[in-house]
């Protein structure tokens, strides 16, 4: 599976570096990113839910949320 750390990058940099690797990413496939930060947390699920992403699993290791997605 795919994954994506953006756990040491800030807004608005977490968010586009997402973009631009879902954007790579094989249809129907599933994926896994990993946020750290409240903002960027935030930012982040916010696009994926309006871009229509189906989340799987969410879950928090320490301080960073663990994602699992269908891209």
């Amino acid at each position: 599976m795919p994954q994506l750390d953006v756990s040491q990058l800030r807004c608005p940099m977490a968010l586009l570096e997402v973009k631009r690797w879902l954007h790579q990413q094989v249809k129907a496939t599933q994926c896994s990113l990993l946020i750290t930060g409240e903002q960027e947390c935030r930012d982040i699920l916010r696009y994926l839910h309006m871009a229509g992403f189906t989340l799987l699993a969410q879950y928090w290791r320490g301080s960073q949320l663990q994602l699992t997605l269908t891209v």
